[in-house]
């Protein structure tokens, strides 16, 4: 039984007219009643009674016109929500966000896209950037908001901002006060960063940039999180590397004075272009309008 042979009878059941019924659903008569008989037929009951002079509802029929508004309605309900899916208007989105990289743009993207978008779940996971890359190379996520790059070419990157990169120094360093630090500088110092089974960039960028400026940093790996790693250069006895998307996070207790080679990271939205979920697509195009950031621009 289709769609069309529940209205057809609908038509006829409010109408008690062949000829009335036939003319409101632009049908021939005989093509009319051919569709009521076999519906009757796939029902195993008759749904109307009729004779030369008129046409009446039989009890059963007169239930079945009751009840199959409400399958109509769901029937047209169900094809508008199929088609939402398809559009990219209702369905979820399994977004990655960086364990570390600690960011008010990553708020900001997630609070305003639902409260555009409140038909989009935001399944909101966490991770590091070399997991994040991994598990969207291999469709484990639709999507993440990290510093790193993918080799991918099917994975398109758009950077929402960039920071310069800083020496974090306790108050009572004596370059705490200056408006930039040359890396060649900090040859003497205690470096301290995060365990490189956590985080390597921060070990492998203070050891190429001391290579560069000619020395062989002294570096622990002692701390398991920025909170941790802030809280050790706040002791007076280390320093470190971080952007200065982490100033928030040290309360103004800590100095975080830019390098002089005006080194940067670049915080970006990844997705598979590839991927079969127009929800991303949605996403994607909304970050694009709304967070993509011109080259040079700093928070």
């Amino acid at each position: 039984m289709r769609i069309e042979d529940i209205e057809v009878f609908r038509v006829l059941a409010e109408t008690l007219s062949y000829t009335n019924a036939a003319n409101r659903m632009y049908l021939t008569q005989s093509s009319l009643t051919r569709t009521i008989q076999q519906m009757e037929e796939e029902l195993g009951f008759q749904l109307f009674d009729r004779n030369r002079r008129s046409v009446s509802l039989t009890a059963a029929g007169k239930r079945f016109y009751e009840q199959s508004g409400a399958v109509l309605e769901a029937y047209g309900t169900t094809v508008e929500q199929a088609r939402y899916a398809r559009d990219g208007s209702v369905g979820t989105v399994h977004f990655s966000a960086h364990q570390h990289f600690v960011n008010g743009v990553v708020y900001d993207i997630i609070s305003g896209f639902q409260a555009k978008k409140p038909e989009i779940l935001l399944k909101i996971s966490s991770s590091d950037t070399e997991h994040m890359i991994h598990d969207l190379n291999e469709g484990l996520i639709d999507c993440g908001v990290c510093t790193g790059r993918s080799a991918s070419r099917d994975i398109e990157r758009v950077v929402l901002k960039k920071y310069r990169d800083c020496a974090v120094l306790p108050p009572s360093h004596p370059m705490a006060d200056r408006e930039e630090i040359s890396f060649g500088e900090l040859k003497e110092e205690r470096f301290m960063v995060i365990s490189r089974k956590l985080a390597a960039r921060g070990y492998d960028q203070v050891k190429n940039k001391a290579h560069a400026a000619g020395f062989d940093p002294m570096i622990e790996e002692e701390a398991d999180s920025v909170a941790h790693l802030l809280a050790l250069v706040a002791t007076g006895r280390y320093i470190t590397v971080l952007s200065e998307n982490y100033q928030a996070l040290a309360c103004k207790r800590l100095c975080f004075v830019p390098l002089a080679d005006e080194s940067t990271v670049e915080l970006a939205f990844l997705w598979n272009r590839n991927n079969p979920n127009p929800c991303v697509r949605v996403l994607a195009d909304y970050i694009r309008q709304n967070f993509k950031r011109k080259v040079g621009d700093f928070e």
